[in-house]
């Protein structure tokens, strides 16, 4: 009996430091988030990584990200992961701007992620594939902000037959140790979904993948945020710090645009805005 109220306790203390955690986040937004913006002396080192667009382009993106251009026409459906220690409730504004984008945003539906790794990739499988089996078979689009951004990732490595593309939100993919292994809690949820250790990395997988970092973000650094970059991998720069992310327009605006890339002709926002386009071969 001592044990189920302890446990219990436990739960409910949880339970509050999360949903504090919501508040002063959301009661913090309006005086921050009117500071942030690029660090540029962060930016220039973000745009010099070899797998980042440069500075130039960086402005360009935003240029033409400004506003609410990017409406989805084929309201396809979209899991919202949560990050660690945080709730759908802390997701809900994303969820609305996506919603008014055109998309079918969807919550986990598990509480508070990152209490047992073990219990959130179980839940978020028969999340994913309950979503995909609900809406004959079509694939999902997934968004994970923070540690949420490990586990879509990892979803994606397991089933990439049901995901369409990837968004990672300040996400700690790359995150090491001390020793320069990856971190214990990254490594915990990867091995949740048995995926190979080959796959851990931050090589391109089977499926689109846009990583969004911040040089603003004083919780996850953006150099554990990059990926490698291929035709169907790349980073982003959002200008937020990492509490206030799920709330940002700027956010909702960047991921409609992505989502509202057909699969089948998926580019990296570089390719699309800051690279000249190919001129047709002469015998065509």
């Amino acid at each position: 009996m001592s044990k189920n109220i302890r446990k219990t306790k436990t739960r409910a203390s949880k339970g509050l430091l999360a949903a504090l955690f919501s508040c002063s986040a959301i009661i913090g937004y309006g005086t921050y988030d009117a500071l942030v913006d690029y660090n540029i002396e962060e930016a220039q080192e973000y745009s010099a990584h070899i797998d980042t667009p440069d500075l130039n382009c960086l402005s360009t993106i935003r240029q033409e990200l400004k506003g609410d251009q990017y409406i989805n026409n084929d309201h396809h459906d979209v899991l919202v992961i949560p990050g660690f220690f945080t709730n759908d409730a802390y997701m809900s504004r994303l969820h609305t701007n996506l919603s008014e984008a055109g998309f079918s945003p969807h919550n986990w539906g598990g509480g508070i992620l990152g209490l047992n790794s073990a219990d959130d990739a179980t839940q978020l499988e028969h999340r994913l594939i309950d979503i995909y089996e609900n809406n004959e078979q079509q694939k999902i689009s997934i968004v994970g902000y923070s540690l949420g951004g490990v586990h879509a990732r990892a979803l994606a490595i397991k089933h990439p037959d049901k995901v369409r593309t990837v968004i990672t939100l300040s996400s700690p993919l790359g995150l090491k140790d001390d020793f320069g292994n990856l971190d214990a809690r990254v490594q915990e949820v990867y091995n949740s979904y048995d995926v190979k250790a080959e796959k851990m990395g931050l090589d391109p997988i089977d499926v689109p993948v846009t990583a969004f970092s911040s040089t603003t973000d004083r919780i996850v650094s953006w150099k554990h945020s990059v990926i490698g970059s291929s035709d169907n991998a790349e980073n982003g720069l959002l200008t937020s710090g990492h509490i206030t992310i799920p709330f940002r327009k700027e956010t909702s605006q960047y991921i409609a645009e992505r989502f509202s890339t057909s699969s089948n002709n998926w580019q990296t926002q570089r390719q699309k805005y800051c690279l000249p386009p190919k001129r047709p071969s002469p015998n065509t």
